[in-house]
């Protein structure tokens, strides 16, 4: 019978960009359980391919193992699906089974639906808690990294050309200030850990339920350090940052405004979940 301690070596080390891969690395995921479950949860979008509920699956079934919140089969071992529910508020069940055609992947997800329908088990476990998100710290210095931002990736920043490189830095950490003043930031599970996105309103602050201009990832150190942002993303085109958002809520809704209004006015892209 597997162990927390057998599945979380098995898992990997959660600091990655590539959460798929490495769900892929630790089961196979057969395209019937994520149909079952696309079914059977309510009815939201997610992505292209279903790769938003496939990322949402990988981070929760890590954040399952680690707390402990799973049971033992025969076989093979039961999670919830993360915080997802049916139109009746019933909790969605995966079952992973030892996968006995590859030696690449030690499981397959072999099942996703109610627990009634799974036989000769009774009690179920308790659907993960989502981890803690960290206080952001008042007057802590933000660093930009400004050579990935504002040059290498400076298309994604059009309105900020034709000023200096201060002034530009300056417009960023301000924009960043103003939104987490007014509480816009959204918990996120980045690399490893709960952080935040932060939405940046540098052309029209007039409405912040709408699409911002950029979406920033900050890195919250501890007691004095600075609030790092490592890249800006256009929240219509880099879709990728919805994937790390979706699991710590229990329904789409209840996400910020400009994470729902931005997620409905994207343009499919390469990089909708890595």
């Amino acid at each position: 019978m597997p162990s927390k301690e057998d599945l979380l070596e098995q898992y990997g080390s959660v600091r990655t960009s590539h959460v798929l891969e490495q769900l892929y690395n630790f089961a196979f995921i057969t395209p019937t359980a994520i149909d079952n479950l696309n079914r059977q949860a309510l009815d939201e979008d997610w992505g292209r391919d279903l790769n938003v509920l496939k990322k949402y699956i990988a981070i929760t079934l890590y954040w399952s193992i680690e707390q402990g919140r799973f049971i033992e089969v025969t076989g093979g071992f039961i999670v919830t699906a993360g915080l997802l529910r049916n139109r009746y508020s019933v909790p969605i069940y995966l079952k992973f089974e030892q996968n006995t055609r590859s030696s690449n992947q030690p499981w397959a997800l072999t099942f996703a639906g109610l627990g009634h329908d799974i036989d000769g088990v009774s009690e179920f476990p308790a659907a993960p808690e989502v981890p803690k998100s960290p206080e952001i710290p008042i007057g802590n210095e933000i660093v930009v990294k400004d050579e990935h931002i504002l040059g290498e990736r400076s298309e994604r920043v059009p309105f900020l050309q034709g000023i200096g490189n201060v002034a530009q830095i300056c417009a960023l950490t301000g924009a960043i200030q103003w939104s987490i003043y007014r509480g816009l930031q959204q918990p996120c599970w980045y690399f490893g850990k709960v952080q935040y996105y932060v939405p940046i309103y540098l052309q029209n602050q007039e409405n912040i339920t709408a699409t911002p201009d950029l979406v920033v990832p900050i890195e919250i150190g501890q007691d004095n350090l600075p609030i790092f942002v490592r890249t800006a993303l256009n929240p219509e085109s880099q879709t990728n940052y919805y994937s790390n958002i979706r699991p710590v809520v229990a329904r789409a809704d209840q996400l910020k405004p400009w994470v729902v209004s931005s997620w409905a006015t994207k343009v499919v892209s390469s990089d909708e979940v890595e």
